[in-house]
């Protein structure tokens, strides 16, 4: 639906393929921007080194405050291009200059795709597997679009309906992502899960495994906040079909990467948590994608500090095709409204 908006709206055939020669001469970052604005000013935090290198783009862009809808489609598409190498840039000066380890710096090959460029660019030495292309790229694409309701969607249609540009709505909205309750919510899940099997073992029985989730519920395990991190979800109730799709997928990969009692323990978890729920609360509970997915990122060697960056990699795609939609179909400010209610 994203890609149906987005390409609907160039004319004809030669608007295409000067479409295409455009995106593929954009792919690259501007001459020495990597030097000035990424590997000289590291930030502790990749998610907000995105925003001020989309910031800086803006600085670029001759058409910046053009908004629109054709205009924006380029602007968004091309910030897309650019986003594997600003991410894993900036996260090599982050443990550079910030942590002292090494710098890996590999050029920019416009001829993979986002999954293989962000590997390509991620690895030292540029070799990553089939198995890994594939899982990445299905992750990409089961994060790309949620609704218009979710946070950062909602605060990018929010921004972009003043008239805004549209690096100023992407910034917005990767601010919102970087939240442990949204973009953040995989790594809060994952060190969950590292804290339960630290504390249970590969091998614990049911009983052992129930003890611990009451005990998360109970505010007396892990962060102390009553939430089991990767469950629940504010749309989907009986099962998040991103989980199921990713959940197949993983399984090959944690056998290729003798992880597989790991995973079996997830299944554990899950299925557990889903009957507590059901037998003692009255009210059916589903694990969302953030269950799985951090799991899947550790397994393929992807470092935390891109968990939440690889969320804006996929997302955008449905930042853009919600900003131009809006554009086309509604183009009014948006201004929640706000009741306030006396307290006790």
């Amino acid at each position: 639906c994203c890609f149906l908006i987005l390409f609907n709206h160039l004319p004809n055939a030669d608007e295409f393929n000067c479409f295409t020669a455009y995106l593929k001469k954009e792919y690259h970052l501007p001459a020495d921007f990597m030097v000035t604005n990424i590997l000289k000013q590291p930030s502790i935090n990749v998610m907000n080194k995105i925003q001020r290198a989309l910031l800086m783009l803006y600085s670029e862009d001759k058409n910046a405050d053009d908004t629109s809808a054709l205009n924006t489609m380029y602007q968004g598409l091309s910030i897309m291009a650019k986003l594997s190498a600003i991410i894993v840039y900036s996260y090599y000066a982050k443990i550079h200059i910030l942590e002292n380890k090494s710098l890996v710096i590999h050029p920019i090959n416009d001829n993979l795709s986002i999954a293989q460029s962000f590997l390509s660019l991620l690895k030292s030495d540029q070799q990553f597997t089939k198995e890994e292309e594939r899982i990445l790229d299905l992750l990409l694409v089961l994060h790309a679009d949620h609704g218009s309701g979710n946070n950062s969607t909602f605060t990018n249609l929010v921004v972009s309906s003043t008239g805004t540009d549209i690096y100023s709505s992407f910034v917005a909205s990767i601010g919102s992502l970087k939240g442990p309750r949204h973009g953040g919510a995989n790594i809060s899940c994952f060190h969950m899960m590292q804290q339960v099997i630290k504390e249970t073992g590969f091998n614990a029985s049911d009983d052992d495994i129930n003890k611990i989730i009451i005990r998360l519920l109970n505010n007396d395990f892990y962060d102390h906040s009553g939430l089991i991190y990767g469950f629940g979800h504010a749309v989907y109730t009986l099962s998040d079909p991103r989980c199921e799709i990713l959940k197949k997928q993983a399984y090959s990969l944690a056998i290729s990467k003798n992880r597989k009692d790991e995973f079996k323990f997830y299944l554990r978890f899950e299925k557990l948590v889903k009957a507590y729920f059901s037998t003692n609360k009255h009210r059916n509970i589903c694990a969302n994608i953030d269950f799985y997915s951090g799991l899947v990122y550790d397994m393929m060697n992807i470092p935390e500090d891109l968990f939440s960056p690889l969320f804006v990699l996929s997302r955008s795609i449905g930042w853009l095709a919600h900003n131009i939609e809006d554009k086309l179909y509604c183009n009014r400010i948006i201004r929640p409204a706000g009741k306030f209610i006396k307290g006790e």
